[in-house]
């Protein structure tokens, strides 16, 4: 019998002008919105990406969100090609920072960060020189 695995966080970009943060939301909508369906099992799936929250409208908030989160059987098993498609996916976006938490019922919980070193990430480059972080609490 596999564990169950729950995989949730998000992506944050900050919010510049109205005409840049509707740019950069699009892009990234755009992009989650093209990953494959559940029904393929690949890593990453569309539906387990909320359209990005925008709080544009809000006094003090220059920042949105792209939450996600998706139930495994046992995916910390193949952890390594999950966090490849997540990173893999983080090229191809705008975002200034980003969140994993993995919760298993075999090795606890573990949290993984990245943060962009130069103020924001922009599509196309690599995120191998952004600031990378793991936590792990065990049970």
């Amino acid at each position: 019998m596999q564990s169950e695995s729950v995989v949730y966080g998000y992506i944050k970009d900050w919010s510049g002008t109205a005409e840049d943060n509707l740019l950069r939301c699009r892009v990234n909508e755009r992009i989650t919105a093209s990953l494959p369906g559940v029904e393929e099992f690949t890593h990453l799936n569309h539906e387990m990406f909320s359209k990005p929250i925008e709080q544009t409208d809000s006094p003090g908030v220059d920042c949105y969100l792209i939450p996600f989160g998706a139930c495994y059987k046992g995916v910390e098993y193949e952890w390594s090609g999950w966090l490849a498609a997540f990173e893999s996916l983080l090229e191809e976006m705008y975002w200034v920072s980003a969140v994993v938490h993995l919760e298993t019922e075999l090795s606890g919980k573990h949290s993984f960060s990245w943060a962009s070193a130069k103020g924001e990430h922009l599509p196309g480059e690599s995120v191998q020189g952004t600031q990378r972080e793991w936590v792990h609490d065990p049970i």
